[in-house]
Formats: structure tokens, C-alpha cells, sequence
């Protein structure tokens, strides 16, 4: 019996839309239903439940995506869009969190003369003078500090200016 006190004969049909879902409910009476007022109502019950818990996930996810946003911002200057010091302060603690110090296994191989011939050639060092300007631009103090780092894999050629 419908709450109007009719029998249900045909199938009542809900519509209705959770966020950008159309849905429909079917409820259809069946012969065997001896409790079909004691059904209804737990179905009822169990739709809402549904219909509560998916509106709780979509509110979940949204706030974490707010929470993403705004973790974003706190590392944003508002007015610049440039990073401030805290994000500056995560960076270097994340840097030095990951950082291994792994020098003591490092050796320096030193290469013989001619070996340091042919790196300062292929540096295109070919006279003395040239492998003795000791610029600096490298990041070594002299050529010959640079020609042995390139020897060791430490640095690169390419990285010689003069």
C-alpha cells in the first residue's frame, strides 16, 4: 500500500540528481513481498544512507583538495607569486635531509704527465702560458686542478672557458 492507502501495481519511479548524476529508483511490488511495509521503509532508510555517504566522499575530496591548494599558498607570496622563506626554509631542510656525505670513499687519482698532456690538449691548452691562467670560471683555482677533476670524472671540458 502506497501512503495514500492504494495498492502499488506498477513500479513507482524516483528521480532525482547527485551532483552532475542523473539517477532513477525503480521500486516495484513483487507478489511474494508479505512485508512490503517493512521493506520499503529499510529501503528507503538504506537509499539515504547512500545518498549520505556519497555526499560525505564528495565533501572528503574536496577538502582535501583544498587543503592541497592552501598548502600550495602558504609557499607562495600572494602579491609576487614568488616563493618565501618558508617554502625556502622546506627546501633546505629537505635538501639537507637527503644529502650523504660520501667524500671519505671518494680517491683523487692524480694522472701522469701524459695523460695530463692529452687533457689539457683536448682543453685546447696547447702552450704553457695558456694552461697557467688560472681564471677560476671552472670552479678550480688553477688548470691543473681542473685538467685533474676532468681525469677523475669530476668535471667536464667543456666547463673550461679559456
Amino acid at each position: 500500500m502506497l501512503a495514500s492507502g492504494q495498492e502499488m501495481v506498477d513500479p513507482e519511479i524516483v528521480e532525482f540528481q547527485v551532483l552532475d548524476t542523473r539517477l532513477k529508483l525503480a521500486i516495484m511490488p513483487a507478489e511474494g513481498w508479505a512485508n512490503y511495509r517493512e521493506i520499503l521503509p529499510n529501503g528507503v532508510f538504506g537509499f539515504f544512507g547512500v545518498l549520505l555517504f556519497t555526499a560525505m566522499s564528495y565533501m572528503l575530496l574536496r577538502l582535501a583538495e583544498a587543503k592541497r591548494m592552501f598548502s600550495q599558498m602558504s609557499l607562495m607570496d600572494g602579491l609576487t607569486g614568488l616563493r618565501n622563506k618558508r617554502s625556502f626554509d622546506l627546501s633546505l631542510e629537505h635538501y639537507l635531509r637527503q644529502y650523504t656525505d660520501r667524500s671519505a670513499s671518494c680517491r683523487v687519482r692524480q694522472p701522469d704527465k701524459e695523460e695530463l698532456e692529452n687533457i689539457f690538449n683536448s682543453m685546447l691548452k696547447h702552450t704553457e702560458a695558456s694552461r697557467k691562467i688560472d681564471c677560476e670560471c671552472c670552479g678550480y683555482e688553477t688548470c691543473e686542478k681542473m685538467a685533474i677533476a676532468i681525469y677523475n670524472g669530476f668535471n667536464k671540458k667543456e666547463n673550461c672557458i679559456h
